[in-house]
Order: structure tokens, then sequence, then C-alpha cells
């Protein structure tokens, strides 16, 4: 082919081989190529000159006609469009952006003018970006995969049907050191082809740990007793991968062909990987909420069976839980009725006089602030009757967020003690107060006895005394008479002071003897008279007509 320019045919062609494109030119009628330079033959790994054949033939393998990708057709309706377009490569896999339009020779002719470049490893770059991607969607998938409320087992297998599917493989194998086996098959037809094999599944764990591997292939450990045991069970290839949790292997995952051999990539093996981190930490995360479940559990045991009413406080005042105790004390039937009725059993007013929801509030909104408060408090039966309280509120950190929880004490029991301590304090100080009344007055009984008893004794001893000085009878006499009444005196206080036991001991009975009021007083006026007389005094008695 020859080129109407300002250069030699050979200096032109020269030329258009060094340029660093693909350049062809085809006849758009028979698509048979007119010229082609070196670089296009090159990237298309032509070593025979194209010139004069099909270029589908030639370019392409396999092809009988034209590329349904060629842009010729479109170019032969509009031959002033410029088409731009990308094909991969049949003989050399290698992927090109080109750029088409119709240019006219200088010899008339209307030719299809093509110009490429070679664009595989930006191809290759955005496969690898898609294969992340699509890996990280994967990964998500299976994290999102143990985000439910479903069963631990069912979740894995859910886990390994996606990793399957995206692996493209017959089966995936996962067991862990309780004993669970979890397989996946990508049809039924597989699932008569092997088994599992425990005794070969401890020897693989023990293998990883001894090797500290983190992965093992049938391709690059082929031959060895362990791979080849593997193997020796239906397999053809395998990828397999310790499951770590907490740093420790706590199951195997496999990856296997059953039914055509596979050579692992890479980036499979990376995959398989990430696959295993991600169920290993997923596991330990419903391994961790099991844990925090069962602790809420013995918690909410413990909790149930003190004696405390207790009752968990969110951060929007809002009850949230509570234990029985509070169900019990509150004579409800249970939690979920508390919880209902919580705020409504309350009196109007607390004995402060203060409104019972608006002091409810500002306690629970001091203990978020200072941590911790203390209180009486006023509640109401589901009978109507007050329980009087003992609130203590204090602030926790619960499931990463501030609440507080209430600890009720049942004052009832406690105001009764303290009532019957006051009564018996009140009864005990009434005993006191008595006795020292009964001290104070024994003792003024007794200086009154004293006195008294001087009286009688002072007569006697006188009347003594004279009796014995004295040689006259009468006067004898009249002494002795007087000693007579002065010991009957005597002996009647005598007698009272033991009336006084008496009545201490509580067997004192009374009498009613008759008397003469005139002879009493002149047995005190014989008794008087002495003394008076020794102190040159007279002693008078006068009764009036009526006594």
């Amino acid at each position: 082919m020859k080129f109407e320019t300002g250069f030699s045919n050979d200096t032109f062609l020269n030329i258009l081989n060094n340029l660093d494109v693909q350049l062809m030119i085809t006849d758009p009628d028979t698509d048979e190529v007119i010229f082609a330079n070196s670089k296009m033959n090159e990237a298309y790994i032509l070593t025979e000159n194209p010139v004069g054949k099909k270029c589908w033939e030639a370019y392409q393998k396999g092809f009988n006609r034209r590329c349904d990708f060629c842009p010729v057709a479109e170019l032969n309706k509009d031959p002033d469009k410029v088409v731009e377009w990308e094909n991969k490569n049949t003989l050399s896999g290698k992927w090109f952006r080109n750029t088409s339009r119709m240019m006219t020779l200088p010899d008339g002719r209307i030719v299809h003018f093509q110009q490429g470049v070679d664009i595989t490893g930006s191809k290759r770059d955005q496969e690898l970006l898609s294969n992340r991607l699509e890996q990280q969607k994967l990964m998500s998938a299976i994290s999102q995969t143990f985000i439910s409320t479903e069963e631990r087992n069912i979740l894995i297998l859910e886990a390994l049907k996606k990793a399957g599917e995206f692996m493209g493989v017959d089966r995936v194998l996962m067991t862990t050191d309780d004993g669970m086996v979890f397989n996946w098959y990508a049809n039924d037809q597989i699932k008569r082809v092997t088994a599992f094999d425990p005794q070969l599944r401890n020897k693989a764990k023990a293998f990883y740990i001894n090797n500290n591997l983190r992965y093992m292939s049938s391709d690059e450990l082929a031959g060895h007793p362990i791979v080849e045991g593997i193997k020796s069970k239906g397999l053809l290839s395998f990828a397999g991968f310790p499951v770590f949790i907490e740093n420790e292997i706590k199951g195997l995952l496999s990856f296997e062909m059953l039914l055509t051999d596979k050579k692992w990539a890479e980036s499979e093996i990376s995959l398989g990987m990430m696959i295993a981190n991600v169920i290993g930490g997923a596991l330990l995360i419903t391994e961790m909420q099991d844990r925090a479940r069962e602790a809420d559990r013995r918690a909410q045991a413990m909790l149930d069976k003190t004696p405390l009413a207790c009752i968990l406080f969110g951060p929007d005042y809002q009850v949230v839980d509570c234990n029985e105790e509070a169900v019990h004390i509150y004579g409800l039937s249970n939690k979920q009725e508390f919880l209902d009725t919580f705020y409504t059993a309350f009196p109007d007013a607390q004995p402060d006089g203060s409104k019972s929801d608006d002091k409810s509030f500002q306690m629970l909104q001091k203990a978020f602030i200072s941590g911790e408060e203390t209180f009486e408090w006023v509640h109401t039966h589901i009978d109507g009757t007050e329980l009087p309280m003992e609130i203590t509120l204090k602030k926790i950190d619960w499931r990463g967020a501030d609440h507080v929880v209430g600890y009720a004490r049942d004052l009832r029991l406690l105001k009764a003690q303290m009532a019957e301590i006051e009564a018996t304090q009140k009864a005990l100080m009434f005993e006191r107060d008595r006795a020292e009344e009964n001290a104070k007055a024994k003792s003024n009984f007794l200086a009154n006895m004293s006195h008294e008893i001087r009286t009688p004794m002072n007569a006697i001893i006188g009347m003594a005394e004279i009796a014995r000085s004295t040689d006259d009878l009468e006067r004898i006499y009249y002494c002795l008479h007087k000693l007579d009444d002065a010991s009957s005196h005597l002996l009647g206080i005598i007698n009272d002071i033991l009336d006084m036991s008496k009545i201490e001991a509580g067997k004192l009975e009374l009498m009613h003897p008759t008397f003469v009021v005139e002879k009493i007083l002149h047995r005190i006026s014989n008794l008087i008279n002495f003394r008076a007389a020794t102190k040159n005094q007279d002693f008078l008695k006068q009764a009036g007509k009526g006594v």
C-alpha cells in the first residue's frame, strides 16, 4: 500500500510502525486488512503479516464473521461519526481501547481507520478493585449475617453459603472445638462424595498450631501426609484456614473441590483468610453476647432474690426494668404491670407537701448529676394503703449510657418497730417518774415517821423517868397510863410503816373500825403535853360542838 505524503513510502511506514499506538486500516466492505503497524501486531501477538486477511480472522480466535462489537456497520451508516469502544482480545487476553472513524485515502478509497491503546493494566486494576469491592460486600454480608436473633448454628450455615457461592467451590466445611460440624454443598450430588473425619480434623488443627500456619492448601503442600490424608476423603483440592477466637484456634474452615481440580490463586487464599477472620470475629461477638446474656441472667436472678425492691431508670427517666421484689412489694402481678403503672403509684403529695410527680423527677435529676441520692418516699400499694420507703438512687453505666438504679427499702416494719420502741420508752419514762415519785414519797414518809416515832418515844422515856423518880402511887399510876397511851400510839405508827410495805407488795387490806374522835385527840394531847411541859409550854386542844 502506498500513501501520498511528503515522505517516501518506506519512511512514512516506518513512522507509523514506531508510533506508540496500534494502527489498522481495513476495507469497510470486505473487512480485509489494508495496513497494520507493528504495534498492532505485537499487541495482538501476531507473527504473520495480516494484510489481505479478514481482520476478524487475523486478530481473533475462532471467529467466522465480523465481530459483534465492531463499529464498521455503524460508521457505514454515518461516515462522519467517531466511535470509541473497548474489547478483550481472544488471542492475547488483553483489553484495548479503540477509536474508529472513516477516512478517504488519496486514491479516493474510503477505509476504516482504527487506532487503539492497551488498557489491560487499568482493566486489571479495575477488576482488582471490583473484586475487592465484591469481597468487601461479601465480608459485610457475612458480618451482617451474624447480626440476627437467629440461633448461632443457622447463622454459621448462612455465612458458609455466602462464602461458598462467592468462591465457586463445591463444599465449605467448618468444624468447632465443641464438636459442631457445619457443611454447605453447592448441590445435592456433592453430598454423597465425602464424609467428615474427626480424627483427621484434630491432626489438621495440631498441624496449624505446630507450624504456626494461617492457611493450608493442596497446591503448596502437595504430597504432604496431612494433605494426602485430607484428599483421601474424596477431595480433589482444598484450601483450609484456622478460625481464631481470642487468639486461639477454636475452629477450622475449608473450601473444597470435590468434582473438579482447582489451583488456588493468591487472591483466593487472601479472601479465605479474611472470611475465616470475619467468621471468627463474628463468633467472638456472639460468644461475648452469650456471656453478656448469661451475666444479665445471673444478675437478674440475684436481683430477684434481694429483699430490696430494685428499679432501673433510663436516661429519659422512664422505668426500664425491675426485680421481682418490686412487683411483690407493690402488690402487682408481673413486671410489665409494674413498668406500666409505676408513675401512677404515688399519692398526689409527699409528707413534706411537695407534689409527687415534681419531686420524683427532681430526685432522679439530682442522682444523674451527683451520682447518689437517699431520701424517704411514700408509694401507694395496689390496695390503696401507703407504703413508706427509704429510696437510694445510684448512677451506673449500663450498655454504654448513664442509668440510675433505685433501691427501695420498706419502712413499714421499721416504723412499727420504732413506734413500739417509742411506746416502750414512754412507758419506761412513766414508770421511772412514778418510781421517783414513790421514792420521794417514801423518803418523805420515813422522814415524817422518824418524827412521829420520836414523839411517843420521848413520852415513853419521860414518863418512865418520872415513874422511877417518885413514890407517889397516884403519880406512878398517871405515868403508867400515859405510857400505855404512848405505847399504843407508837404501835400504830409501826403498823402504818408495815402497811406501807403491804401497799408496795399489793397486800394492803382496808378495815372500817369504829373510833371516837375525842379519845384520839385526848391521846395525841397526852403525847404532846409532856414535851410541852419540859419546855414550859402549854398545849391546848379545842373541838367544835359538832365534833
